[in-house]
């Protein structure tokens, strides 16, 4: 999350649950730079929900365009806008396929930055990449990566990576065990670059037995801390406050 930038799931939550009158107009990952900037989102092409692409809106409902046009049976998703709002990151999911591209806003210059080596795909032996989120300095990409081969319907291994913007130089960040005792997703920067929030599921022999929790870890050091309790079952797309010091989930 950019740091001068208010996350737009802040401006709801809080609307919603403190009934705020007035909140900083700072976007957030799905949004541009600006005061009330377009919002980028993922909008189905059909009504089996097969096919979706990414798409941005003015935040008043006007000017949609739809900026990727996938394959049929290909699903573009989780899009993150750049810090300086020229590109935007999304998934792309399809049958045994889980990949991280980018695309300028205008919908030019698609390229993929995570691929399978050849003979690999996701589920069965391959990698399978998602919920990618921008450096706040725009030089790198956080995301979610499981691996290996699905037995008693567990991944193998399935934690946070981070690649350089253009794909290079990937890197594992937690969960590096095989195989893994826990499900790591969802990461988000925090404001200065230097953590990372995620959602943890346990898995396998982890205690408590199927917990959930957020989870940051400093880039730095590799030191993890489980920042909710247990019982809590805290995640789904956890994010930052403008000034680093809470955590909406």
């Amino acid at each position: 999350m950019r740091a001068s930038n208010m996350p737009k799931r802040w401006v709801i939550a809080l609307l919603a649950a403190l009934a705020w009158v007035s909140v900083f107009a700072l976007p957030a990952h799905a949004t541009f730079a600006g005061d009330n900037g377009r919002i980028a989102f993922r909008r189905f092409l059909d009504e089996e929900r097969s096919t979706g692409a990414v798409f941005t809106i003015n935040p008043d409902g006007t000017d949609v365009r739809q900026i990727t046009d996938p394959p049929t049976g290909f699903v573009d998703r989780n899009p993150d806008v750049s810090p300086d709002g020229r590109r935007i990151t999304f998934e792309r999911e399809g049958d045994h396929y889980d990949e991280i591209f980018v695309v300028n806003v205008d919908g030019t210059r698609l390229t993929q930055l995570t691929r399978n080596a050849p003979g690999e795909v996701c589920n069965s032996g391959g990698t399978c990449s998602g919920s990618p989120a921008w450096s706040p300095n725009g030089r790198q990409i956080a995301f979610r990566r499981a691996s290996g081969r699905i037995q008693d319907d567990l991944i193998e291994n399935q934690g946070i990576f981070v690649m350089n913007a253009d794909g290079s130089r990937i890197r594992q960040i937690t969960e590096k065990a095989r195989p893994a005792l826990g499900e790591d997703t969802d990461p988000q920067w925090s404001p200065e670059g230097r953590q990372l929030v995620f959602q943890r599921n346990n898995v396998r022999s982890a205690i408590p037995t199927d917990g959930i929790a957020l989870w940051t870890i400093t880039l730095a050091t590799g030191c993890e801390k489980r920042i909710t309790p247990w019982d809590l079952r805290a995640g789904d797309a956890p994010d930052w406050s403008p000034d680093g010091r809470r955590i909406l989930f």
